[in-house]
């Protein structure tokens, strides 16, 4: 299994035998340029349908605090991470 990761956002590399959604015409949608959740991170194509993300092409982080990651065909599936917090430390540190 391949998984990727672009900052909370973490990227399931879909094989043939997990591709194959059933999609529904009104409820299911494909979007260009989707903001993922309502947050910062963009995917330049996305399939939404029955609850799950699925992304290909390009992941971008609006405020450029991770890397772009290019999906260069594949199809990932999109997931956020559920903790609760996080942290982080700068400065100097004893």
């Amino acid at each position: 299994m391949s998984v990727r990761r672009q900052g909370d956002i973490f990227l399931i590399r879909l094989t043939g035998k997990d591709w194959n959604p059933q999609l529904q015409y009104g409820r299911d949608t494909l979007a260009k340029n989707h903001r993922l959740w309502g947050g910062t991170h963009r995917a330049s194509t996305a399939l939404i349908t029955n609850g799950r993300v699925f992304v290909s092409g390009k992941l971008t982080h609006e405020r450029r605090e991770h890397r772009t990651v290019f999906f260069k065909g594949a199809w990932y599936e999109a997931v956020k991470n559920t903790a609760l917090a996080s942290w982080n430390a700068v400065g100097y540190i004893d």
